[in-house]
C-alpha cells in the first residue's frame, strides 16, 4: 500500500471521537441524560477517583441521590404515620417530637434511609474528588477538608457526652459551622466552571472529538 492510500486508510470516519473524560475512544452518541451520568457514577466510576468530572456529570448524580433519599424518607413517614394510627397514642405522646422518631426508628423501613447513604456515600466521594480534579484541587485537599468536617460532625454528636453547659453549647456550635462550611465550598466548587483544556488530572471532559484520527478497538 502506497503512502498516501495508507494516509487516506487512516482518516477518521464521522462518526468516530474519543471519550477524553475516560481518556478512551468511543462511538458517537447523543449527550448523556441526567439519569445515565448517574449510572455512569453508581457503575464504571463507583470508586474511581482518578479523572475529571464536569458540573453536569456531578449534579447528575447529586440529583438522582437525593431523589432515592427522599423516596426512603417517604416510605418511612408513610409506615410510621400508619403505625401511630393503629398504636393509639395519647396527646401526651403526640406533643412530643421524640415520640414520633421513637416509632420511626421502630419501623423496616426506617433502615432504608441509612442504607441509600451507606450505598451512595463512596461514589458521592468520588464524584467530588473528580469535580474538585475538574477546577483543579487535589484530592489531598478534599481529604483533609473532608477530615476535619467529618471530625467535628462526631463531635457534635457526642458533645453531650464529653462536655456540659456552655462548653457544650459551643462545641455544637463549632461543629454545625464547620460542617456546614464544608458543604458550602464543595457546593461553589461545584458550580464553578473547569479548567479549560487539559490539567495534570486529565483531558478536559467538555472536549470531545479532539483525537478523532484514534481508532476504534
Amino acid at each position: 500500500m502506497s503512502k498516501t492510500n495508507h494516509q487516506q486508510a487512516e482518516k477518521p470516519r464521522p462518526h468516530q471521537y474519543v471519550d477524553e473524560e475516560y481518556s478512551a475512544p468511543t462511538m458517537l452518541e447523543e449527550p448523556r441524560s441526567l439519569w445515565g451520568w448517574f449510572v455512569r457514577c453508581i457503575t464504571t466510576r463507583y470508586a474511581d477517583l482518578s479523572g475529571r468530572a464536569r458540573r453536569f456529570a456531578f449534579w447528575s448524580f447529586v440529583t438522582f441521590f437525593i431523589a432515592f433519599l427522599l423516596l426512603a424518607v417517604l416510605i418511612c413517614c408513610v409506615e410510621t404515620y400508619f403505625s401511630i394510627k393503629g398504636y393509639g397514642p395519647s396527646e401526651m405522646e403526640l406533643s412530643n417530637p421524640g415520640f414520633y422518631l421513637d416509632m420511626a426508628q421502630g419501623t423496616w423501613t426506617f433502615w432504608l434511609i441509612p442504607l441509600v447513604l451507606a450505598i451512595f456515600f463512596i461514589p458521592m466521594v468520588t464524584v467530588t474528588v473528580r469535580r474538585f480534579h475538574d477546577v483543579g484541587i487535589s484530592t489531598g485537599v478534599f481529604l483533609i477538608l473532608f477530615a476535619v468536617q467529618f471530625f467535628f460532625l462526631v463531635m457534635g454528636l457526642i458533645d453531650s457526652d464529653i462536655a456540659e453547659g456552655e462548653l457544650e453549647a459551643t462545641l455544637n456550635f463549632i461543629s454545625e459551622l464547620v460542617v456546614c462550611g464544608f458543604h458550602l465550598f464543595v457546593v461553589v466548587v461545584a458550580l464553578m466552571p473547569g479548567k479549560k483544556g487539559p490539567n495534570r488530572y486529565g483531558p478536559d471532559p467538555k472536549r470531545r472529538g479532539a483525537q478523532m484520527d484514534i481508532e476504534i478497538v
